[in-house]
C-alpha cells in the first residue's frame, strides 16, 4: 500500500464521516436517503463493503483468487440482514470494518491500488455525492 492510498481512504472516509455527523439523529433512520436506504442503512453498506475489502486483500495476499460476485445480490441480502440492527450496532459495525480496512492497508502493501479504490475512496465519495444530493433535496 502506497502513502498515496491510504491518504485518499483517509481523505474520503473522513468527508464521508464529517458528512454523516451533520446529520440529525433523526434523520439517520429517514428512508430515501440513497434510494429506499436511510443513512443507517448506507453505514451498514459501507461496512458490509468494508469487511469485503480486508477480506479480499487477505484472499490475495494468500494467492487466492477473489471471486467477481453480483454485487447487487449483496447489496439487498446485506442490507436485509442488517434491517432491524439499531444505529449503535451500525455505527459499532462501521468503525470495526473501516479499522480492518485500515489494518489490511498497512498488512498487505502488495494488493492494487485498484482493489482499495473500488471499494473504499472511490465507493465512500460516491455515497457523499448521494447524500449530498439528499440532503440538498435533488
Amino acid at each position: 500500500m502506497t502513502t498515496a492510498a491510504r491518504a485518499k481512504v483517509d481523505a474520503s472516509w473522513q468527508q464521508l464521516m464529517t458528512m454523516v455527523n451533520g446529520i440529525s439523529e433523526e434523520r439517520l433512520t429517514e428512508q430515501g436517503a440513497v434510494g429506499v436506504w436511510s443513512v443507517k442503512d448506507l453505514l451498514g453498506h459501507i461496512a458490509y463493503w468494508d469487511a469485503v475489502a480486508a477480506d479480499n486483500a487477505a484472499q490475495l495476499a494468500r494467492g487466492e483468487t477473489v471471486e467477481d460476485e453480483d454485487w447487487q445480490a449483496l447489496n439487498e441480502r446485506s442490507a436485509a440482514e442488517r434491517a432491524g440492527w439499531s444505529l449503535e450496532q451500525v455505527r459499532a459495525e462501521l468503525e470495526r470494518s473501516h479499522a480492518r480496512v485500515l489494518e489490511a492497508l498497512e498488512r498487505y502493501p502488495e494488493i492494487s491500488e485498484e482493489l482499495w479504490a473500488g471499494e473504499t475512496w472511490e465507493h465512500y465519495d460516491e455515497h457523499v455525492i448521494d447524500l449530498n444530493a439528499w440532503l440538498n433535496g435533488g
